[in-house]
C-alpha cells in the first residue's frame, strides 16, 4: 500500500492511499474508502484531489457577479486594460480592474443576461446583444441608446464595432444589419 501526502498545495494535510482493491481518502478527521480497480483509481484518485484542492483554495472571487450562484459570461477588457466587463444577469457589470467597484448597466429585461459584450475603440462606451435590439451604454453616464433588429424577438450575439467607432453590425435572420453610432442622449 502507497500513501501519498499533499499539504504544500492544500495547506491542510490530505493523505491518499492506494493499494490493488482499495482507495483510502483522509482528510483532517474524514476518512473515505472505496474499491478500486485501476482505471477507476485513477479516476477516483484525480476527481478527488480536484475537489480537495478546490475546497481548500480561495472560494471568493477577485470581482464579485451580481448573484451568489451566478457566473459572470464572456468577460472582455477595456481598449486600455483598465475596466473588465461581462453578462450578468440583467444587465451588464463593468469593474475597475485595479479593484472591486464596479457598475451596472440594465437591459430590457430583468432575467436577461448578455452573451457578449463589446468595447468601443475609444473603450467610452459598451454594446452587447439583448432582446429586440443592440443596446450600447455610456460608461461615464450609463446613458442607452437602442438599435432595433430586424425581428422584434431576436437577440443579437455578436457584435461587429468599426475601428472608429462609426458604425455598429451584427448578424441577423436573411442577412447582416448595420447602424451608424448615434452617441447618447445629454
Amino acid at each position: 500500500m502507497k500513501t501519498l501526502r499533499f499539504q504544500h498545495v492544500t495547506k491542510i494535510p490530505v493523505y491518499i492511499r492506494v493499494n490493488q482493491r482499495f482507495v483510502v481518502i483522509k482528510l483532517h478527521n474524514l476518512k473515505h474508502r472505496m474499491k478500486a480497480g485501476k482505471l477507476l483509481t485513477s479516476l477516483i484518485l484525480s476527481l478527488a484531489l480536484h475537489l480537495i484542492f478546490a475546497s481548500c483554495s480561495s472560494t471568493r472571487p477577485t470581482l464579485p457577479g451580481k448573484l451568489v450562484n451566478e457566473t459572470p459570461t464572456s468577460p472582455v477588457f477595456s481598449p486600455d486594460g483598465k475596466l473588465v466587463a461581462a453578462g450578468i444577469f440583467g444587465g451588464v457589470r463593468v469593474w475597475d480592474a485595479d479593484s472591486e467597484n464596479f457598475r451596472d448597466y440594465l437591459t430590457k429585461l430583468k432575467n436577461e443576461t448578455p452573451s457578449r459584450i463589446f468595447f468601443s475603440p475609444d473603450g467610452k462606451w459598451i454594446a452587447a446583444g439583448v432582446y429586440g435590439a443592440v443596446r450600447t451604454w455610456e460608461l461615464a453616464t450609463g446613458a442607452s441608446h437602442d438599435y432595433p433588429m430586424k425581428l422584434r424577438n431576436e437577440t443579437p450575439r455578436i457584435i461587429a464595432i468599426s475601428p472608429d467607432g462609426q458604425t455598429i453590425a451584427t448578424a441577423t435572420f436573411g442577412g447582416l444589419m448595420k447602424w451608424k453610432f448615434q452617441g447618447f442622449p445629454e
